[in-house]
């Protein structure tokens, strides 16, 4: 019996011996990692004019107008001076991709006064790539409740999101 004890304890205590070499053997191990995050980032680079693309009546004066200015990378201003009934007007903009992943068009909300509207809806460029850019259309309608000496004012938001 005494002999049973002696053996338990002589294995037990070589396992335990065991382990602690194994311990001291293996000593202790670093784990490090980096991790980088992506930037969404588009702009207004350029701005390409606007053209009137109707007949102004011969008894409306003064000459209509339309002009677009860059006022930031992220606001355009757009105006139209000397609106008629049925006047036509089409913007032209460039959007670039300053971030660094794809991007794709997620929402495009136009908040036009009832007396104007927009005749073709495909204006900002559905997707743009890293780097790239893309030519944004917009075309104004004036309906026949334009009236003269008014101010009429509208906002556009374009929003984007990670085309992954």
């Amino acid at each position: 019996m005494m002999q049973g004890w002696l053996l338990w304890f002589a294995l037990t205590a070589a396992f335990s011996l065991m382990g602690v070499g194994m311990a001291s053997w293996q000593g202790g191990m670093d784990v490090g990692g980096e991790m980088g995050t992506a930037h969404i980032g588009v702009a207004f680079t350029d701005y390409h004019g606007s053209s009137i693309t109707s007949t102004q009546p011969e008894d409306w004066s003064p000459p209509a107008s339309a002009t677009i200015n860059r006022i930031s990378d992220k606001e355009l201003e757009i105006k139209i001076n000397n609106a008629y009934p049925g006047l036509r007007v089409e913007f032209r903009y460039e959007v670039v991709n300053t971030g660094s992943l794809p991007v794709r068009l997620k929402d495009y909300s136009l908040n036009l006064p009832p007396v104007l509207s927009e005749y073709i809806s495909s204006s900002p460029p559905e997707k743009i790539e890293v780097e790239n850019s893309g030519a944004g259309y917009l075309y104004i309608l004036a309906t026949d409740e334009v009236e003269p000496d008014n101010t009429y004012t509208f906002s556009i938001q374009i929003v984007y999101e990670p085309d992954l």
